[in-house]
């Protein structure tokens, strides 16, 4: 017999909600509810009107709710819930009933499996709905395999019974109630848990995701089967057994499912999201097609799609066949490489995402021998006597393997080798006099060719000074009168020599050449005396100073 349910309104199934009556009291029979005491024959009952299947439905479902509560499950009846549940001729899509909160969703694509994993985590019931039929049932168990159910229908069997002996089919489902209360589990009730796994969370379009079944907790041996959907799919299965592969066609979020069964039919359900991302590619350019031996080349690469985090390396197959590798493990998308062979090279480019997936490229570039270029510099072309100028040897094109070789002409017109031919290509050098330096620096390539380059530079010193001081320019006769000299310029090294000129006119030592620039003297004679202080710096230049005290 078919049932017409009238739904309210949207406003009725979500704003007016019928009373809140006073929470179910629980008791200590609570814990001795089992599947069987749901399943008795108590628990159900028959419509009592035309077009009430949905409220009788929920009046059972809240009627095994109560039963697992421990309260007064004899009194719910579909007249004692009609006046808080049932709204004119339709029932409330969410209503609450003395404290046993029940929320109404739909169903889209196949239901067979949404109900088996609403029923494995709703012991108390799902009460299910047709619009096609229209009809409600309400689904008790999944057992052995089997969709059980109460059907309020008088023209079919009462109490438990198989969902194939009701009037609707659970893969027509469309709408379902159900308890949205934490309930206290059934009395020797189990759960198997599933503990399948998933071989990665990431990976790249076309690559493989593997699915592994596992399970505890349940009865006898378990079987799997495994579902998958892309974010606008519904679930379908695609293999069964102990583990199973599956590669995405295309990028997004992809679901997926691994369902578990022990001998006796209770199922558990897990679920994966893999996240589906393009296999990278990757671009690579050289700034030019060919360059002259010594100059640099900059090597430009770039990585897109996969899933970031790229690393890069970089191999280098030399013209004599030699492969050299450049970079490894690299982050950055480019740099600046100096090859030392004449010919064509080939850089072979590969890129790697944080999931592991990889791409590659090569280029290539020849290196010509060209005219042989000196591209010798100095760091300054003035210096203070004493300092250093330092040389850098580079030289371009020839046929490379470049040696340097260092030729001094110095102020006074001499001509000195500073160094051999060598293959170190810097040199430092201390000039010993003032004046302007002229240095060759030769470059020989592998066949012999040599290029010169003339680098000049000026050695200077500062003007050398003498700054001297008496400790008093009057002293009484028989008193000690102190010198201080100080030295600046020149070639430091600095030495001090003292003269005295007496009041009588003799002129004496005091002091021979020394580096401590002060002296004690004592005069024996009054009148006005005459000191001379000379300063001598390492290359033996001298300046004097003089100064004058009187004794009294």
């Amino acid at each position: 017999m078919k049932k017409i349910v009238k739904f309210l309104s949207v406003l009725a199934g979500a704003a007016v909600i019928a009373p809140i009556c006073a929470a179910i009291p629980s008791d200590n029979n609570a814990s001795a509810v089992t599947l069987n005491t749901l399943n008795g024959s108590d628990m159900f009952f028959k419509q009592q009107g035309h077009y009430t299947c949905t409220l009788c439905a929920n009046a059972m479902l809240l009627r095994r709710t109560t039963r697992i509560l421990g309260g007064d499950w004899q009194s719910v009846t579909e007249s004692s819930c009609r006046g808080s549940i049932w709204y004119g001729e339709g029932m409330a899509f969410t209503y609450t009933y003395n404290g046993i909160h029940v929320d109404n969703e739909r169903i889209y694509g196949p239901s067979a499996n949404t109900l088996r994993e609403l029923l494995a985590k709703h012991p108390e019931g799902i009460v299910a709905y047709d619009y096609d039929y229209p009809h409600a049932i309400l689904l008790t168990d999944y057992t052995n395999g089997k969709f059980y159910c109460a059907d309020p229908a008088n023209n079919t069997p009462s109490g438990r019974i198989e969902v194939t002996q009701s009037l609707i089919d659970v893969n027509g489902i469309e709408d379902y109630w159900y308890v949205t209360n934490d309930l206290p589990a059934l009395d020797g009730e189990y759960k198997i848990n599933n503990k399948s796994t998933v071989s990665a969370q990431k990976i790249a379009v076309g690559n493989k995701i593997t699915l592994t079944g596992a399970a505890d907790g349940g009865k006898g041996s378990y079987s799997y089967s495994y579902y998958y959907k892309d974010s606008n799919g519904d679930w379908k299965k695609f293999a069964s057994g102990g583990s199973a592969d599956y590669s995405p066609d295309k990028e997004g979020k992809w679901y997926f499912k691994a369902e578990a069964s022990d001998s006796a039919g209770v199922y558990a359900s897990k679920e994966f999201t893999v996240n589906v991302n393009k296999q990278p590619s990757l671009t690579a350019s050289v700034e030019k097609s060919s360059i002259n031996y010594g100059e640099d080349i900059n090597i430009r690469f770039l990585a897109s799609n996969g899933a970031g985090c790229f690393r890069y390396e970089v191999d280098a197959v030399k013209p004599s066949g030699a492969v050299v590798n450049l970079r490894k493990n690299f982050q950055y998308s480019g740099f600046t490489y100096h090859p030392w062979e004449v010919g064509t090279y080939k850089l072979n480019i590969r890129v790697k995402d944080i999931m592991g997936n990889t791409a590659s490229e090569s280029v290539s570039f020849e290196v010509k021998a060209g005219p042989l270029e000196n591209r010798s510099v100095a760091d300054k072309t003035e210096l203070v006597y004493g300092e250093n100028v330092n040389f850098k040897g580079a030289a371009s094109g020839g046929s490379g393997g470049y040696q340097y070789k260092y030729t001094a002409v110095k102020p006074n017109g001499k001509t000195v080798v500073l160094r051999k031919y060598n293959t170190s290509s810097a040199y430092s050098y201390h000039p010993w006099e003032e004046g302007t330096y002229t240095v060759t620096v030769s470059v020989r390539d592998s066949a012999g060719k040599v290029t010169k380059k003339d680098i000049s530079f000026t050695v200077k010193t500062n003007p050398l000074t003498n700054r001297t001081s008496v400790s008093a320019e009057k002293i009484a006769y028989g008193g000690n009168v102190t010198l201080t000299s100080s030295a600046e310029g020149g070639t430091g090294g600095y030495e001090y020599k003292y003269y005295a000129v007496k009041p009588c006119g003799a002129r004496v030592n005091l002091k021979k050449y020394s580096s401590i620039g002060t002296y004690t003297y004592h005069p024996w004679e009054k009148g006005v005396y005459t000191i001379e202080s000379v300063a001598k710096d390492s290359r033996g230049k001298t300046v004097s100073s003089f100064l004058t005290f009187t004794v009294v």
